[in-house]
């Protein structure tokens, strides 16, 4: 009944009861009302349903999104759009709930561990030690807080209106064509159709990174061998066998380690339950044999590479080779064990509620361990999912990050009982969430991983409220609610669009604006011009502006080649305001404390101030981090651009102290020795670089060559020339360069011969070497 029938049968009502007070004109005309009011409601609830689910059939291809107008072009822009679909869809699920009890969320143990797991990572973000980045995150990872409440939303979204078994159905293959479509992207990289952003022989499709595209696929491998057990398509059947196959295969070809070890461990422990479980009727006992021939094929590849990794046709193939290699004394092995530690310092000075999300990297510097000096030189992650929950919100926010875990085992398992799912099914589903578990021991979570966990437990969440779609519970539409649902979504609705503006767009321009300006300095565009497009970024007064300070510190050194000193002072004051202010703050990044110092060692030539002020942040930030080598090697520089030597050498001395194994340390110590005349010092600092292993690098040595001519010893730099052609002996310039040194040193013979190598390498150098053969006549 519509609004005008409405009002043509009150008219009607009037005419032949009279006034509507008499008892049986209100009894007809209040029915009236109440039918018409019910099925406008019903009418708007089956929009605002049809509307929302088809909305989150949009997220789906977030993962084929690689968008470059952003630093991140594999996350920032894909994390931007879910965020922004969830908003509006949460605006829209407003009116659900005020139409139907239906679509609000049931008190299950799955939905109050989710909730109790937002409020416990809540309450550490506020009380931690840099909340508003607890809160935003940046746009490497898009993570924080705002990140775990849009997929807290969808969660709750996603098991309220999708009340039947064909909409997940619909909804799990929809995402499966999607990561085909990924996985194919992987292949093409394979065969060099696409290119790699990691290079090398690992693919990582369109998701920017090999660890998460094997996690987004293993994902779906498991939906697909869930949905199979009941399919009845048989075409689809065997399609779906297809697609477990390749994207096995592409996993393979990502050559991760965590993943793999993760799902061989949850296959196997599925296929022994099968194996040992007895069959209950003749697809079970199928399902046994083929589980059997699985456990064997499992056994037989794991032994076959454990025995065979010594082998060469193993030790060369770029992947087998990645698991034939595992062991404790595995360089990455290695750094993960002294990163644990360092997590487990910071857990013990923080243990009930942690340091807030994103906040590691203040336990990274605190703690740091001078032995990753050769690892990354900055972590923000642990890289084990119970250091990272113990660290992002304490020992309280791991329980209740496990609880959840926990909490889906158990709704699946209930749901099993409840004859919802199958036992196959039950174990399938619960596959996914042990391998997704033990995969994060070694790596953590991004969108992709993220997002798809949050499917899973609404799925799980759905089969144990609502089993399949023949049990769907339909609660009707609360009569009269209708102007209080238009009222509520259209005020949601206006509240969202701000909050879409403020929490998305802003951060969306100012992250293009970065870009733009990190394009304009690699057109050697003008440094006023690069300064004017930082300067955007920083009045759109978003997260972006710390990314933006980080990157501006990279360009300091760079601006004293490619612009005059009225430039580069200009530019390098700038450069020091924003980083000023991303240390001005009550517990301030020894990162940036160092990015400070170094701008200010660039800018002393240009006002001597900034001497004392670069002492003053280094030391600082050495407060902060105490064994991290980097500061002290930038104090040094600071020290030696004072021209006070022996301070530089006892801080470079410190650096060995922390780890004598350091190549790099070595040799600094060797080179400000050398140019401080202290010989008693120089020599055995170098002597021990050259002693310790260590990958060949042309630049150390070149720097070390530089340094002895400058200190006039030739035999020195003619050592070291030497060892430099051992590294490249096509070089025109380092033959060209032996040669100088050569006839510094009076041997013309061979310096002839050196002069005429790089010739010979190089022709366009014959006039110099003919003006060159005539000085040693």
């Amino acid at each position: 009944m519509d609004l005008a029938t409405g009002l043509e049968s009150y008219d009607r009502l009037t005419i032949n009861y009279g006034s509507p007070r008499s008892h049986r004109a209100r009894e007809v005309y209040y029915w009236g009302l109440l039918l018409n009011g019910m099925n406008s409601g019903r009418t708007l609830e089956i929009w605002l349903s049809n509307i929302v689910k088809w909305g989150l059939f949009l997220i789906l291809p977030l993962p084929l999104v690689v968008w470059g107008i952003f630093l991140f072009p594999y996350i920032t822009g894909r994390n931007f759009l879910f965020r922004i679909l969830i908003e509006i869809l949460a605006a829209l699920w407003v009116g659900l709930l005020v139409l139907s009890k239906t679509y609000r969320p049931r008190l299950t143990w799955l939905t109050r561990a989710v909730a109790v797991f937002l409020f416990v990572v809540t309450l550490a973000d506020l009380f931690g030690i840099n909340p508003y980045r607890s809160f935003w995150s940046n746009n490497e990872r898009m993570e924080g807080l705002i990140a775990l409440l849009h997929m807290v939303l969808f969660y709750f979204i996603a098991s309220s209106v999708f009340r039947k078994y064909t909409h997940w159905k619909a909804f799990f293959y929809t995402s499966t064509a999607i990561s085909l479509l990924v996985a194919l992207y992987g292949l093409a990289q394979k065969f060099g159709l696409a290119q790699s952003i990691q290079g090398g022989t690992r693919v990582d499709g369109t998701i920017g990174n090999p660890d998460y595209l094997a996690s987004y696929l293993m994902f779906h491998i498991f939906f697909l061998l869930f949905f199979l057990w009941r399919e009845r398509i048989a075409l689809l059947r065997w399609f779906s066998w297809a697609v477990i196959v390749f994207e096995f295969y592409i996993i393979y070809l990502t050559a991760t380690r965590g993943v793999v070890l993760a799902m061989l461990t949850a296959f196997g422990l599925v296929t022994i339950v099968f194996a040992i479980r007895r069959p209950k009727d003749r697809v079970e006992n199928i399902l046994r044999r083929v589980s059997i021939s699985a456990l064997a094929v499992i056994i037989i590849a794991v032994g076959s590479i454990f025995l065979l990794r010594h082998d060469p046709r193993i030790l060369q193939n770029p992947v087998l080779s990645r698991f034939a290699t595992i062991s404790t004394q595995d360089r990455t092995v290695q750094s993960r064990f002294f990163i644990w530690h360092i997590a487990w310092q910071g857990v013990k000075e923080h243990p009930v509620l942690g340091w807030g999300q994103e906040n590691f990297y203040y336990v990274f510097n605190k703690y740091f361990d001078p032995h990753l000096w050769s690892s990354e030189p900055w972590f923000d992650r642990s890289h084990d999912i119970f250091f990272d929950w113990l660290i992002h919100a304490g020992v309280l926010g791991l329980l209740s990050y496990l609880s959840v875990l926990a909490a889906g085992f158990y709704t699946i398992w209930r749901a099993q009982k409840l004859e919802a799912i199958s036992f196959y099914e039950m174990m399938i589903l619960g596959g996914v969430l042990l391998a997704y578990f033990l995969q994060n021991i070694f790596v953590f979570d991004n969108f992709q991983t993220y997002f798809l966990l949050f499917v899973t437990l609404g799925f799980a969440e759905f089969l144990i409220l609502r089993g399949e779609e023949s049990k769907t519970l339909m609660a009707p539409v609360v009569p009269n609610r209708l102007p209080m649902a238009l009222g509520i979504t259209s005020g949601a609705g206006i509240v969202t669009l701000i909050l879409i503006y403020l929490l998305n767009v802003k951060p969306m321009i100012a992250s293009a604006d970065l870009i733009g300006a990190l394009q304009l300095q690699s057109q050697h565009a003008s440094v006023n011009d690069v300064k004017a497009q930082f300067q955007k970024v920083y009045d759109a007064d978003t997260f972006v502006s710390g990314e933006a300070t980080e990157q501006l510190a990279a360009m300091v050194r760079g601006v004293l080649s490619s612009a005059t000193p009225q430039d580069a002072k200009s530019f390098i004051d700038f450069a020091v305001l924003h980083l000023q202010d991303l240390t001005n703050i009550a517990n301030p990044d020894a990162k940036h404390l160092l990015f400070l110092g170094s701008a200010f060692n660039t800018g002393v030539r240009f006002d001597q101030a900034y001497a004392q002020k670069a002492l003053d942040a280094l030391n600082k930030a050495k407060n902060l981090a105490p064994q991290k080598q980097q500061i002290y090697f930038e104090l040094a520089n600071t020290y030696l651009i004072a021209g006070n030597l022996n301070d530089a050498i006892q801080t470079l001395q410190r650096v060995v102290d922390l780890d004598p194994a350091y190549p790099g340390a070595e040799l600094n110590l060797g080179i400000v020795a050398l140019l401080a005349a202290r010989r008693d010092i120089a020599d055995p600092a170098i002597a021990r670089y050259e002693s310790l292993p260590k990958a060949p690098d042309a630049s150390e040595l070149e720097r070390l060559v530089q340094v002895y001519i400058q200190v006039s010893d030739m035999k020195g730099a003619r050592r070291v020339m030497e060892e430099l052609l051992k590294i490249d002996d096509r070089n025109s310039q380092y033959w060209a360069q032996y040669a100088a040194i050569l006839a510094a040193l009076g041997d013309k013979t061979d310096a002839k011969t050196a002069a005429e190598k790089a010739a010979e390498i190089d022709p366009s150098l014959n006039t110099e070497l003919q003006q060159f053969l005539k000085t040693l006549k």
